[in-house]
C-alpha cells in the first residue's frame, strides 16, 4: 500500500471516530434530556371545606379556614365562603393567594396562573371558580370549587340536575391538558340515608374517568344529610387521605396528597430552560462534527491520486 493510500485510510478513519463521537454525543444528550423531562414526583396536599355553619363574621372564615390548614395542605377549595376582602396571611407571614366567586373560594400557597368561572348552572346563575396552579416542581393543575345546587323549592332531589352541573365542569376541564381537581360539596343527598354514590353526578365523574380521592376513607360528611363532600381527580394518584372535623361547621373538612401520574406530568410539563439548551447545544456540536468531516474528507480525496 503506497504512502498517499495509506494516509488516506488512516485519515478517513480518524474522521469516522470523530463523527461516531458525535453522533454519540447526541444520542447521550438525549437520553440525559429524557431523564430530565421525566415527571416530578412533587405532591399536591388539598383541603376542601363547607364553612356555612361556622360561627365567625363572613369576613373571617377564610381566615379562620387558612388557619386550620396552613400548616398542612397547599390548596384549599372552600364552600359558603365569603370574600374576606384583603390578603390572607398566615402566622409565620407567608401570603397565600385566593380567588372568590359568591360563596365560594380557592386558597393557594402557589402561584395561581390563570382563574375564572365556569356556569354550571346558567339558568340558576351557579357559576363555580376553577383555578391553574403551578407548584415549584411537577406540572401546573387546575382545581375547582364545587357546590352543586342543594334544592329548589324545598326539593333537595335534583340528582339530574346536579349531573347537568357536572357535565358542564366536565366539558370544561377538558381544554387543560393536565391533572384535575374537583373539591367540595357536592350535595349528593342520594336517599338521605344513603345511595350518595349512585348519584348521577358521581357515576358521571366516574364514567369520565375520574377518581374518588378519598376511597375507602370516605363516609359521611354532614350528620343528617350524609356524604355530601368528594375531592375526585383526574390524573393524579392520591394518599394520605383524611376524613375530618366538623370544627365548627355542619360538615367536615376532607384533605389528601396528590401526585401526578406520569401521563398526565409528562403531558402538562413543559421544557425546561437547560433542557432546552442542552438539547441545543448537543445538536449543534452533532452538526459542527458532520461539517468538518465532510470538509476533511474533501480535502483528502482531492490529494489522493
Amino acid at each position: 500500500m503506497s504512502y498517499l493510500r495509506l494516509n488516506r485510510f488512516l485519515a478517513l478513519s480518524w474522521y469516522k471516530v470523530q463523527v461516531t463521537a458525535c453522533c454519540l454525543l447526541v444520542c447521550l444528550s438525549a437520553t440525559a434530556l429524557a431523564v430530565a423531562t421525566e415527571p416530578d414526583s412533587s405532591t399536591v396536599r388539598v383541603a376542601t371545606w363547607n364553612l356555612g355553619a361556622l360561627s365567625s363574621a363572613d369576613q373571617e372564615k377564610a381566615s379562620r379556614a387558612l388557619a386550620l390548614f396552613a400548616d398542612t395542605v397547599d390548596v384549599i377549595a372552600l364552600q359558603e365562603c365569603p370574600d374576606p376582602g384583603q390578603p390572607l396571611t398566615t402566622q409565620d407571614g407567608s401570603k397565600w393567594q385566593g380567588i372568590y366567586e359568591y360563596s365560594n373560594a380557592i386558597l393557594s400557597r402557589w402561584p395561581i396562573v390563570q382563574s375564572g368561572l365556569v356556569a354550571a348552572n346558567p339558568a340558576w346563575a351557579r357559576d363555580l371558580p376553577w383555578a391553574d396552579i403551578q407548584p415549584p416542581a411537577g406540572p401546573a393543575f387546575r382545581i375547582y370549587s364545587i357546590h352543586l345546587t342543594f334544592k329548589r323549592h324545598g326539593n333537595p332531589f335534583l340528582g339530574a340536575a346536579r349531573a347537568v352541573e357536572i357535565r358542564r365542569i366536565l366539558i370544561h376541564a377538558r381544554g387543560f391538558v393536565g391533572p384535575v381537581i374537583l373539591a367540595g360539596d357536592f350535595n349528593t343527598v342520594g336517599w338521605i340515608l344513603g345511595g350518595q354514590e349512585s348519584e348521577p353526578a358521581i357515576e358521571l365523574l366516574q364514567a369520565s374517568g375520574y377518581v374518588d380521592a378519598l376511597g375507602s376513607v370516605g363516609g359521611r360528611t354532614q350528620a343528617v344529610l350524609g356524604r355530601l363532600d368528594w375531592i375526585y381527580t383526574r390524573g393524579f394518584a392520591a394518599a394520605d387521605q383524611v376524613l375530618g372535623n366538623y370544627d365548627g361547621s355542619d360538615h367536615r373538612w376532607l384533605q389528601a396528597s396528590l401526585s401526578a401520574s406520569d401521563a398526565a406530568a409528562s403531558d402538562a410539563a413543559p421544557m425546561s430552560e437547560s433542557n432546552t439548551v442542552t438539547l441545543l447545544a448537543a445538536t449543534a456540536l452533532g452538526l459542527l462534527g458532520v461539517a468538518v468531516w465532510r470538509k476533511r474528507k474533501r480535502r483528502v480525496e482531492i490529494s489522493s491520486p
